[in-house]
């Protein structure tokens, strides 16, 4: 499970690095849409109460979505278990937590973040296995590129 954390929080680092221009000075706006993936790291499974280890995932990058100015989309996912309204409801309620860990926690304004759930909507892997349905509880969180006007 560390590797896993370890894994996510590397990405996430590489990832705002590059969209931001660099690791030098603070960003001030994201250039290109950047997309992360935040598995099961996040949250044990039908819970939306963020792990211990998923709350250091997010600490690692939060310092760079403070310094930016566009807009975030958090999405939440979830597997096919579950009556398709719980899963609505919790992949609602996985969206909003990381939201509110990202606002009230890491300082990331509330007016750029955006959360929504998808339920059992767009799979990244089929149902089939519970392998797959772990990789299917999932967070997307998008940062969208500024209005070029």
């Amino acid at each position: 499970m560390r590797n896993t954390v370890l894994f996510f929080t590397l990405m996430c680092v590489c990832l705002l690095t590059a969209a931001c221009g660099g690791s030098g000075a603070k960003p001030v706006e994201v250039k290109k849409e950047v997309i992360v993936t935040l598995g099961d790291v996040l949250f044990d499974k039908n819970k939306s109460d963020l792990k211990p280890e998923a709350r250091e995932t997010l600490k690692s990058y939060s310092g760079r979505l403070t310094g930016v100015k566009n807009e975030i989309l958090i999405d939440g996912y979830c597997d096919n278990s579950g009556t398709p309204a719980f899963n609505m409801t919790l992949s609602q309620k996985r969206a909003d937590t990381v939201k509110k860990c990202l606002v009230d926690v890491l300082g990331v304004e509330a007016s750029r973040v955006t959360a929504k759930g998808y339920g059992i909507a767009n799979p990244a892997f089929p149902n089939t296995t519970e392998e797959n349905r772990k990789k299917n509880r999932r967070v997307v969180v998008t940062i969208l590129p500024l209005n070029q006007d």
